[in-house]
């Protein structure tokens, strides 16, 4: 296995890399798949609280085979402050329970599968 670090500026709590950097450096690969937490997730799209992750998350998504975002029950109807993409943005949601009926048939119109765990 090989392990590979974007770099960037790392936030306390959840250790995430983010800034220009850390951009470009997921601009330049190309993974199998991305798997990414987020702020929140509603009809129109997916949201984040941190400005400088919102770049380091479309570069992740743009350059991704299969893209999964992971978000927990309480992230849904959930707004954070910056939009990362629009429901189609990401292929498959992996949560803790189903989503609400709103929520489900948005993300059904988008194409995106749903996977409880």
């Amino acid at each position: 296995m090989e392990v590979l670090v974007s770099g960037g500026r790392l936030r306390a709590g959840d250790l995430a890399c983010s800034n220009a950097q850390a951009v470009e450096f997921f601009g330049s690969l190309r993974a199998d798949a991305v798997f990414l937490g987020s702020g929140g997730i509603a009809p129109y799209g997916l949201t984040d609280f941190h400005l400088d992750e919102v770049a380091t998350k479309r570069a992740m998504l743009a350059n991704a085979s299969h893209r999964y975002v992971l978000a927990d029950s309480s992230k849904f109807g959930r707004t954070a402050a910056h939009r990362v993409c629009e429901l189609t943005g990401f292929d498959t949601l992996i949560s803790d329970k189903p989503c609400p009926d709103e929520l489900r048939t948005a993300l059904g119109r988008a194409g995106t599968t749903v996977v409880v765990a």
